[in-house]
């Protein structure tokens, strides 16, 4: 693409050359895409954007000269080869992000080769462009997968292919395409990405997963603008978007290297409408060298200051009204209660979706990402334990529409008021299920990935959400004033529940309340294997009555932990946040160590050895779970070696934790106190800290006592050579692991869990106050 636009800009022959090797080497039926049938080496929606660019340079050197006939006929011949791929991937009826770059890239082709039967095809055949952007664009002008990255990326694709239909006479980009009023958004009844079962709701909605649209439909047409305008009114002062499910905070107004630079840029060079200019100027002066419009208009609108709904994505963003102060000041809330999103959808109805302040965010959907393949995907982030809301039995929320009560704009305060009735679940028992992941079970995955979770007794079937209860009806009321945030909710069933109100924060400084009291410690919130609250760790609950203060800060640039959450476009400088639990009047409180993803997965094999003779041995995937408790017999042994071994290790992370031996005399050892001498074992910062300067955590217990047992080099075991030479011992007992989290856990982020006493029924009253500097 970049010596493409170089030809065209300088037409030096070196940069048209570049493109013509690297065309004849991809259509080279020997070893290029016809013989691969690959282009790239990722998934069809990546070969799609692939072949869009190669559609690009294609064209744009096809003035050059460097092509010869012969080179030409391979070229075209590989193209029709991808064509007919995308064309047989598209017969079954799916509108998605996938899809939409797929014949995107087959429309280009076809342009490119000057084929108009086949660019027909792809425009205005079935799944076609147009398909996708009646189909998939919803009512209020959102993508019906609810995610940053996708509107801002169809609507660009939208307006790219617009732009690419022009010379052929084609006026696509301000066409009104007749909208779809299906309830479902593919072109086949219950299409659930071609799977089939014997179980019709899961057919329908794999892994829990909704494909329909909800919320109003009022318009009979679909434009292109629809999605760049429905961005607008969410945007900050700053051009950033925030985060709603499968995305984070996005700026908008900067750069995009996938679509070319930055969107906007894009937009306001098709449809010149100020509106997208007002987001061009909040880039910071970044501009887009090719798109980029070089005179922006003096005056354009100003709506980061205004409060915004939209019903179909269900978001309602209040933001404080306080014209007299600086706008980085204004506080902007927002609550989610719309369209699930299919695959990228979050179980997240009545979620607190997003608070800002001076710029900074403390909480955005993918705040915890673990990538798409890992279990962790569908297992932890997306469920409803991962958000701030009201859970039901530490479970997750079915994917139900929800509806706006109320919103209301004032002086004094904003208010909006959502609510949803669905039916709680286990989540989908370990994760998304991928055909082209080698593994059978639930077991086998986390073996892959070096991630140990116990397996429950009664074994859900893998990928399947089990122990539905009743509809419960949940609503929240938010009210936003230009110092803080009221969150009141209310949740009733038909059955006793255990109720929750969630708040996933950082920088956990401290509890204040009436008659506190330190209850418990539990080593994860919820043991149970089949949930996603097992994955909460280290967690100190306490009793208190109301009001409560739970203070937490976070940072953003110098001296700011970020590791492990996706905080990506905060101003630096801190943002405190207060929270205060005015109701129930009794209340217990948990603070519990989220799980963040640090990397420090391992397969690991050990061994212990007395005498050169075997008398435990195990493996595991070590990483925020896991761990061997090991109790031999070493009577008359007199040489003990502790052996560890890994594979897919990142991070040092093993310990032998309150490793001691027994003499026969009942006296105890701590190993460390025995003569050792280490073979390939990295060792800890001080002793008692782990490698980073931590402390121990395995598997949420906190060890004061632990050794060493990660091999310095990974490609051969360490091992702890014990010499146990006249100490009579009979006995050795340890646990090995891995520490979760490692280094220090300052700014660690948190699960603050506020549990009714109620059963039936629940109500909680919160308030939150984000400042600067003095509350």
């Amino acid at each position: 693409m970049a010596c493409g636009v170089a030809w065209q800009l300088t037409h030096d022959k070196a940069h048209a050359k570049k493109i013509a090797e690297f065309l004849r080497r991809l259509s080279n039926p020997e070893n290029g895409y016809p013989k691969t049938l690959r282009g790239c080496n990722q998934g069809l929606v990546q070969e799609g954007h692939f072949f869009q660019h190669i559609a690009m340079a294609y064209d744009m050197i096809g003035d050059s000269g460097v092509l010869s006939d012969a080179d030409r006929a391979r070229i075209d011949a590989t193209l029709r080869i991808f064509m007919e791929t995308i064309d047989r991937s598209n017969i079954s009826g799916q509108i998605n992000n996938w899809n939409l770059s797929e014949v995107t890239g087959a429309l280009y082709c076809s342009l490119a080769m000057q084929d108009l039967v086949m660019a027909e095809r792809f425009f205005s055949g079935p799944c076609g462009v147009q398909d996708q952007l009646a189909k998939g664009t919803m009512d209020d002008g959102w993508w019906y997968e609810c995610s940053i990255s996708y509107n801002v990326w169809c609507a660009s694709e939208f307006t790219q292919a617009a732009l690419a239909l022009e010379p052929w006479g084609f006026n696509f980009k301000n066409q009104w395409l007749p909208a779809s009023f299906s309830r479902d958004v593919a072109l086949t009844t219950g299409l659930a990405g071609g799977r089939t079962s014997s179980d019709e709701e899961s057919r329908k909605r794999p892994f829990g997963m909704n494909a329909e649209l909800w919320g109003p439909m009022k318009r009979p047409e679909r434009r292109i603008t629809d999605l760049w305008n429905s961005l607008l009114p969410f945007l900050d002062y700053r051009g950033v978007m925030f985060g709603v499910n499968d995305s984070t905070e996005n700026k908008v107004s900067g750069s995009r290297p996938e679509v070319g630079g930055a969107p906007f840029e894009l937009a306001y060079y098709v449809y010149r409408d100020p509106a997208y200019a007002s987001v061009i100027k909040r880039g910071e002066g970044k501009r887009d060298l090719l798109y980029g419009v070089p005179e922006l208009p003096e005056k354009t609108p100003e709506p980061f200051r205004d409060n915004a709904f939209a019903d179909n994505v269900g978001i309602a963003m209040l933001r404080s009204q306080t014209p007299n102060r600086p706008v980085r000041e204004q506080i902007q809330a927002a609550l989610h209660y719309g369209t699930h999103g299919w695959a990228h959808g979050h179980f997240d109805r009545t979620n607190l979706l997003s608070l800002m302040r001076y710029g900074r965010s403390f909480y955005n959907p993918e705040m915890i990402w673990y990538g798409y393949e890992p279990f962790m995907y569908k297992f932890y982030v997306q469920t409803s334990v991962a958000h701030n809301m009201v859970v039901v039995d530490e479970k997750m929320q079915e994917a139900t529409p929800g509806t706006q009560l109320l919103f209301h704009t004032g002086k004094a305060m904003q208010a909006a008021a959502v609510e949803t009735t669905a039916r709680w679940s286990n989540p989908p028992y370990g994760g998304m299920v991928y055909d082209y992941v080698p593994v059978k079970t639930f077991e086998e995955k986390t073996w892959r990935e070096g991630r140990f979770v116990p397996t429950p007794e009664k074994l859900p079937a893998y990928g399947k959400l089990t122990d539905y209860s009743e509809p419960i009806l949940q609503r929240r009321l938010m009210v936003v004033t230009d110092d803080y945030v009221v969150l009141a909710d209310f949740v009733k069933g038909a059955q006793p529940h255990t109720f929750e109100s969630l708040f996933q924060m950082k920088g956990f400084s401290g509890l204040e309340a009436p008659r506190k009291k330190l209850l418990r410690h539990d080593a994860q919130w919820n043991p149970d294997p089949v949930g996603s609250a097992q994955f909460v760790t280290d967690c100190d609950w306490y009793s208190v009555q109301a009001p409560a203060t739970s203070r937490f800060a976070m940072r953003f640039g110098e001296g700011a932990d970020n590791a492990g959450t996706r905080a990506l476009q905060s101003e630096d400088g801190p943002l405190n946040l207060d929270v205060h639990s005015l109701w129930p009047a009794s209340q217990e409180i948990m603070i519990g160590t989220a799980p963040e993803e640090h990397s420090v997965q391992k397969r690991l094999f050990y061994a212990v050895r007395g005498d050169g003779k075997t008398l435990a041995e195990g493996k595991f995937g070590a990483w925020i779970l896991g761990k061997g408790d090991i109790d031999v017999p070493l009577e008359n042994v007199k040489q003990l070696d502790l052996e560890t071994r890994t594979e897919l290790a990142e991070k040092p992370t093993l310990f032998w934790a309150s490793a001691s031996v027994t003499t026969r005399d009942g006296k105890r050892i701590p190993l460390n106190q025995l003569p050792l001498k280490t073979e390939n074992v990295a060792q800890s910062k001080a002793p008692g800290q782990d490698y980073f300067g931590g402390p121990i955590k395995i598997a949420g217990q906190n060890y004061q006592q632990a050794t060493p047992a990660e091999p310095q080099d990974g490609k051969t075991p360490g091992i702890l050579h014990v010499d146990l030479n006249g100490l009579d011992v009979m006995r050795f007992q340890a646990t090995i692991g891995g520490d979760y989290p490692p280094g220090d856990e300052t700014q660690r982020r948190k699960t603050c869990a506020i549990r009714s006493p109620e059963k039936m029924a629940a109500r909680f009253l919160t308030i939150i106050e984000p400042y600067e500097n003095k509350a």
